[in-house]
């Protein structure tokens, strides 16, 4: 059971790095007209790092948790 929560962490700092950069970050920044890109909306660049930094940790903290009850029943 503990092997399942890990994997669970694992699969939601996945989900969360991925849902947040295919939702907010990509079509947050956009071609401006002279052609370089600029942030649509301003958030966006503050939340960044914290969000990846959160959800890199719900990965790590299950990696954590699979690593010391693998193999446990």
């Amino acid at each position: 059971m503990r092997t399942l929560t890990g994997i669970v962490f694992i699969a939601a700092g996945v989900a969360c790095l991925f849902m947040f950069r295919a939702f907010f970050v990509l079509p947050a920044f956009t071609r401006l007209p002279d052609g370089g890109y600029g942030e649509l909306y301003g958030p966006v660049s503050f939340f960044r790092i914290p969000i990846y930094g959160a959800s890199i940790f719900l990965i790590l903290v299950g990696a954590s948790i699979v690593a010391a009850f693998w193999g446990d029943n």
